[in-house]
């Protein structure tokens, strides 16, 4: 290997220093190109790579992501090619079966029994409502999630027509308000206008939010199945509640189902052309650097391996503006300021390794 390279790359230097400097000089690029994006010279070849993936909504949270070379883009140009030879050639095509190129796991029915237990395991509206105000207010801060109006808006229906929840995908949207409900319950007493004292072991807030989040876990089954943007949302959820319980055992695990349920719809990738508006792709990137700059910080500070590579990112950094007054430019500039320190934190763990090795 050593003199292919030197005979097609003159006067390239393979002693170990020559290479380590090289390797920390690959990773500022792409730590630069990452958080800047690309430089407009650039630009060629992000598009190309992106010509190269498909993503396709399927409902109004779910997408499917098929990456660059994967069986699934070679099947479907095949696919594209024999319908153009078949259109070219006049051949008839309308008594044909249509197959829907799309395909997800559909067996597990969704347990009313659980979403029954789960409904009327939430509190009375004005609780909920407080505590949710409680998640924005302390929780949010640095990690935008969930929308505050999509919050209670969802709160509004689960008190006038819970039937709706009822429908495909309502496991997420349970699942969501009431790991809200438990995290709440964790920063409650800060709302408390007196230091609170000694309370009864069977109505201490610890239980209350333990008795949410068992209640919405119970719906993972179905949550992971439909794998929408509200599945990433429920997974993150999770694992915010059990950071201050278990970070390193089930908020490392719940937050790397996060991730894989993000790209299973590729949200960690950009977002091209008209197929989300605006809003959409501007959550479905706000929740994806969420999920990473958790994952980030949990897997270097309890020594776990990354589980994706930043060189397999060109999601959009979130955007700083105002989509509604309760959530003011700070939310976001807090997010990014976040991201930006994780990335630093990132850098001096992978020149930790590289130092280790030689």
């Amino acid at each position: 290997m050593e003199q292919i390279l030197k005979h097609k790359i003159e006067g390239i230097a393979l002693d170990t220093q020559s290479l380590a400097r090289l390797a920390e000089d690959l990773g500022r690029r792409r730590a630069n190109d990452t958080v800047c994006g690309p430089e407009p010279d650039e630009a060629d070849d992000g598009l190309e790579i992106q010509e190269g993936c498909t993503l396709d909504p399927v409902g109004n949270t779910t997408t499917h992501f098929s990456g660059e070379f994967s069986y699934w883009n070679f099947s479907m140009r095949i696919k594209q090619h024999i319908e153009d030879q078949m259109h070219s050639s006049m051949v008839p095509t309308d008594d044909l079966v249509r197959i829907s190129g799309y395909w997800r796991a559909q067996q597990l029915d969704a347990s009313h029994g659980h979403m029954a237990t789960a409904i009327l395991s939430c509190p009375p509206e004005k609780i909920a409502r407080f505590l949710a105000t409680v998640f924005f207010k302390y929780t949010e801060s640095h990690y935008p999630i969930v929308d505050k109006e999509w919050v209670f808006d969802r709160i509004r229906i689960l008190y006038t027509d819970s039937t709706r929840l009822y429908e495909r995908g309502g496991e997420s949207t349970i699942a969501i308000l009431l790991t809200v409900f438990a995290i709440g319950t964790q920063y409650a007493h800060l709302e408390s206008p007196e230091p609170v004292r000694h309370q009864a072991p069977d109505f201490s807030e610890e239980k209350i939010g333990a008795t949410f989040y068992r209640n919405a876990v119970r719906l993972l089954p179905e949550i992971i199945e439909i794998s929408s943007l509200e599945s990433v949302q429920a997974c993150l959820l999770f694992g915010l509640y059990a950071l201050p319980v278990d970070a390193s055992g089930l908020g490392y695990i719940y937050i790397n189902l996060s991730i894989r349920l993000a790209m299973q719809n590729g949200m960690h990738r950009k977002c091209h052309g008209s197929a989300f508006s605006s809003e959409m792709a501007e959550t479905r990137n706000r929740v994806w650097w969420a999920a990473y700059t958790l994952e980030r910080k949990i897997s270097i500070f309890h020594g776990r391996p990354l589980s994706v590579l930043r060189s397999d990112i060109d999601a959009d950094l979130p955007k700083c503006e105002i989509r509604n007054e309760d959530q003011p430019l700070r939310h976001i500039a807090r997010a990014i300021a976040s991201l930006q320190l994780v990335y630093f934190l990132e850098d001096f763990f992978n020149q930790m390794q590289v130092t280790t090795v030689f």
